[in-house]
C-alpha cells in the first residue's frame, strides 16, 4: 500500500483540521469493546485500499485508491430543536465539512490525481459513538522500487 498517500493526508487534515485529535491507520480501533476507547475525539482513522489495478508497462501499474476515512465522534447531547445543547452536539458537521474542504480537489504537487468524495454514509452502532464514512478516490502510478 502506499505510504505517502497515508502521510500527505493525514499531514493535510492535521493542518487543515485541528479539531481533530487523533490521526491514524484504522486498525480496528473504535471496535475494541472497552472501557474507554484507545483514541482521543474526535478521531479520523484512515484506510486505502485499490479496488482496480490497470497495467501501463510490464513494472508500472495506474492505480484507483480509495481513501476510506471513519470520522468518529463522542455524542454531546440531543440536537433536536428545543435542546439546550444542539449548538455543541452538532459541531461533528462542522467538522466534517472541514475534512471535505481540505480533501475535494486537492492532489500532493503530482504524487496523486486530485481526491474526489464518492460517498459518505453514517455508521449505526451500539457504543454511542457518532461515525461518519467518508470515502475519496484518486489514481497514481505506482512503480516498484
Amino acid at each position: 500500500m502506499n505510504k505517502q498517500i497515508f502521510l500527505d493526508i493525514a499531514n493535510r487534515l492535521e493542518v487543515q483540521v485541528p479539531e481533530l485529535r487523533w490521526i491514524d491507520w484504522d486498525s480496528g480501533e473504535l471496535e475494541l469493546v472497552t472501557e474507554r476507547h484507545q483514541v482521543a475525539f474526535p478521531a479520523c482513522m484512515m484506510d486505502i485500499i485499490y479496488p482496480r489495478c490497470e497495467d501501463q508497462t510490464s513494472t508500472e501499474q495506474l492505480v484507483t485508491a480509495n481513501v476510506i476515512l471513519r470520522v468518529a465522534f463522542q455524542p454531546q447531547g440531543a440536537t433536536n430543536n428545543n435542546s439546550p445543547v444542539r449548538e455543541a452536539a452538532m459541531a461533528a458537521f462542522g467538522v466534517l465539512d472541514k475534512i471535505h474542504a481540505a480533501l475535494q480537489g486537492w492532489h500532493n504537487e503530482g504524487s496523486f490525481s486530485t481526491l474526489s468524495r464518492t460517498s459518505a454514509s453514517r455508521e449505526r452502532r451500539r457504543d454511542g459513538l457518532k461515525v461518519y464514512r467518508l470515502q475519496y478516490q484518486t489514481t497514481f502510478i505506482n512503480v516498484p522500487e
